[in-house]
């Protein structure tokens, strides 16, 4: 038993620290990360294009300046229309001149740091695929999905959450849809852009830096593969342990059992080459015929025996080099074994009350200590092996 505790600590030990370092790199493969400057090494690559008012007869301006770590820009919203506006867009490339649509679902957000040359609101639009209402060759009929940003002199961080942007009611009411209508699709995503509009300045010019642009969100799929891998390592481990255990215990069970014959109190016990009438030999017959009486004590033996402590105890040491309690619980426990062996619906109580135990628990602890197992387990293992 003993080699089998080393083996399994062993096992545990190295097991634990296979899922450790597996659950390790799937949490970090799960935790997406993915930066989206510059655009060339972009998991997503894309390019930088603008719009203006100009269609709906604006005067707006807008202007680009290149540069592959961030994404500046300056403009001038000029007051000409009810409603100026000007969009710094970043559109997905295309491939072999068909449209590319990137699936942003298992992002949560994107962050990034921002900086304006005033105290300025942008507005941030995600410009999806709507199957009712897009023709690919007019990209403001793409279902757009709107957040405003705060901006200012300084440098800051901002962090727009994907799944909870609003539709507005401006584009709704150009296609003449319901207000309600707040449904978006980030399986298919065309563009991202930074808008300038009445919400800001106007008349005024203004400069625009956005840097270090990254999608953010979760993989689960990982975690799913880890949580199976853990579930069926540690149960294949715990069932072969289980199963060495049950092998080892029954191997113990067997060796004490075997090792117990000679003290077996159901059968004759050999007196031989003790004399009839010899002290051993009346010591023996006595524990043989008595251990099963709840009153068996030393001092009851001695008294039955007419015989001292030392005496009694002298004997059991020469003969079976055993003390007493260890003798006499040694035969009501090889006793218990055959009983559970033959016996399969006897109950514990009662086969603690025909060993003459008055106390169940103590019973308990006696028949663990000497087999490994309680009763029940003995029992079981027993009557699979018969079954083997």
């Amino acid at each position: 038993m003993i080699d089998l505790y080393y083996k399994s600590i062993a096992y545990v030990i190295a097991l634990s620290i296979f899922t450790l370092a597996l659950g390790g790199m799937c949490f970090y493969w799960s935790h997406l990360n993915h930066a989206l400057m510059p655009a060339e090494n972009s998991r997503y690559p894309w390019q930088s294009s603008t719009l203006n008012d100009a269609q709906e007869g604006g005067a707006s301006i807008i202007n680009i300046i290149k540069n592959s770590h961030n994404l500046n820009f300056n403009y001038l919203l000029i007051d000409k229309v009810e409603y100026p506006f000007v969009a710094a867009v970043i559109a997905f490339d295309e491939l072999e001149g068909a449209t590319t649509f990137v699936d942003l679902r298992k992002y949560s957000t994107l962050r990034m740091n921002i900086r304006c040359s005033q105290k300025n609101v942008l507005s941030f639009f995600m410009h999806s695929d709507d199957l009712a209402i897009t023709d690919r060759s007019n990209f403001s009929s793409y279902r757009i999905s709107e957040v405003l940003i705060p901006c200012d002199i300084y440098w800051a961080e901002v962090e727009v959450d994907l799944h909870h942007l609003y539709v507005p009611p401006w584009w709704l009411h150009k296609f003449g849809l319901e207000h309600s209508d707040q449904s978006y699709s980030l399986s298919k995503v065309l563009a991202l852009s930074f808008a300038g509009s009445h919400h800001g300045p106007v008349n005024k010019k203004v400069e625009v830096s956005i840097q270090d642009i990254r999608l953010q969100g979760k993989d689960w799929r990982y975690m799913w593969a880890f949580t199976i891998i853990f579930l069926l390592a540690w149960g294949a481990v715990l069932l072969w342990l289980l199963k060495l255990y049950t092998r080892s215990l029954v191997s113990e069970i067997e060796r004490k059992i075997t090792q117990a014959r000679p003290l077996v109190a159901y059968k004759k016990i050999s007196i031989a080459p003790h004399k009839e009438d010899s002290l051993a030999a009346t010591v023996l017959r006595f524990f043989a015929t008595e251990y099963s009486n709840p009153a068996m004590s030393l001092e009851y033996a001695t008294e039955k025996l007419n015989i001292n402590r030392n005496k009694l105890n002298g004997v059991l040491k020469q003969e079976l080099n055993l003390t007493f309690n260890a003798y006499l619980h040694k035969l009501r426990m090889v006793e218990a074994g055959r009983l559970l062996d033959s016996d399969v619906g006897i109950s514990v109580s009662e086969l603690a009350f025909r060993l003459g135990y008055t106390n169940t628990n103590y019973f308990y602890k006696v028949f663990k200590n000497e087999y490994g197992c309680t009763p029940k387990k003995y029992k079981d293992i027993n009557h699979s092996s018969a079954s083997d």
